[in-house]
């Protein structure tokens, strides 16, 4: 409150020296006032004396305010439309395709939206050439959203119709746009893979003619079957070689038998006693050598079980050839050299063919080796050519 005083009275001085009249003035100083400078009560009871006048001028404000916006001002009318981009089909391998939506396909996509070429076809559809195509393409406008992959477009226009108007040829406009331009992509994304497809069937092609030519030049079809039937048959001939080793060695042991006989006979001109051989005596050689035979199939020579049968083998023959004396002896031996000989050349010629088909299936391996990079390749450029 004392500051408050104080500038009152400062400004009292100041009120004075200013209404001090000027010297050679007749006029009486006006006397000075106390109170604040403007009086809320005179505010109030001016109020009151023109509350006609200010009333008048609100309504007529109010009425110029709502008249000039609705009738005068120019008014703007907006339409908008919602598009879902839902991407390009992709190959995601295999067989199986997914819609990939690219941001930078988003952005250059609503980019496109006010190309020249688009606005001017929206002018020509509704009529409106005479306008400049920047000038009428301030009208247009359009956004995106990345996350929802939502494109909006919208016009304006002095009125709802013409905005609505402008708005569905824009979108019918940019529509056509972009089904040309995926037209045009598919297109050169056909073109490509029938380019593909071409080389594809030609390398195809040419595999599969390198892989008859190598079947042609090698003399056999089915690599697989040729190189099985071939170790097939080299087991045969190698089980038919060793039989007739074991034939061969069958009859030394009986031509080993019948000299041995032969040499412990004594030199005298007295006769030896007879001794005769029964059928169950040849029958039991005949079960001993097959007993010999399936033995030295499965033991060596030194095994003790062969050796054993080996040596009842070698009684029995003793005992069936002294039957016959010595003169059967002779004849026997003689029969089995000639017995021996032919399984001996048997043996010989059986292990050369062995030999020779175990050469042609080496050689069916590496040509099966040669074969079958060719064949992947021909199944690879098949593949390819089943994809495109």
């Amino acid at each position: 409150m004392i500051q408050i005083a104080a500038s009152f009275r400062r400004d009292e001085r100041v009120y004075e020296s200013e209404s001090r009249p000027e010297p050679g003035t007749a006029e009486p100083p006006t006397p000075a006032r106390v109170g604040y400078p403007v009086d809320p009560y005179r505010v109030l009871r001016a109020f009151r004396r023109g509350a006609r006048v200010i009333l008048i001028a609100s309504v007529l404000g109010v009425a110029l305010g709502l008249f000039i916006p609705l009738f005068l001002m120019p008014r703007t009318w907006q339409s908008r439309a919602v598009l879902v981009y839902e991407g390009i089909l992709a190959d995601t391998g295999e067989t199986k395709k997914t819609l990939v939506a690219d941001p930078r396909d988003l952005r250059t996509m609503v980019d496109s939206v006010k190309l020249p070429t688009n606005v001017r076809k929206v002018q020509e559809r509704l009529g409106k050439t005479d306008q400049n195509v920047d000038v009428f393409g301030q009208k247009i406008h359009a956004t995106y959203e990345i996350e929802s992959n939502l494109v909006e477009i919208w016009g304006e226009a002095k009125s709802a119709e013409e905005a609505t108007e402008l708005t569905n040829t824009m979108v019918d406009v940019f529509l056509e746009h972009r089904k040309a331009v995926d037209q045009e992509r598919l297109r050169s994304i056909v073109d490509g893979i029938d380019k593909n497809l071409r080389a594809a069937k030609l390398a195809e092609k040419e595999a599969r003619d390198r892989y008859d030519a190598f079947r042609t030049e090698k003399g056999i079809g089915d690599l697989t079957a040729e190189r099985q039937r071939s170790i097939q048959a080299a087991a045969d001939l190698q089980a038919k070689a060793d039989l007739a080793a074991v034939n061969a060695r069958e009859i030394e042991a009986r031509i080993t038998a019948i000299r041995a006989l032969q040499g412990d006979a004594p030199a005298q001109a007295t006769p030896e006693p007879a001794v005769t051989a029964t059928a169950a005596d040849r029958a039991a050689l005949k079960a001993a050598q097959v007993e010999l035979s399936t033995a030295l199939s499965r033991y060596t020579e030194e095994h003790p079980t062969v050796q054993a049968i080996q040596a009842r083998v070698s009684r029995l023959q003793a005992k069936v050839g002294a039957s016959s004396g010595s003169a059967g002896r002779a004849a026997s031996v003689a029969a089995l050299e000639r017995e021996l000989s032919a399984a001996r050349e048997k043996e010989a010629a059986f292990r050369s063919q062995a030999d020779q088909l175990r050469g042609e299936v080496s050689r069916y391996s590496l040509a099966e080796g040669d074969a079958s990079s060719l064949l992947a390749t021909v199944e690879v450029t098949a593949d390819r050519v089943r994809r495109l």
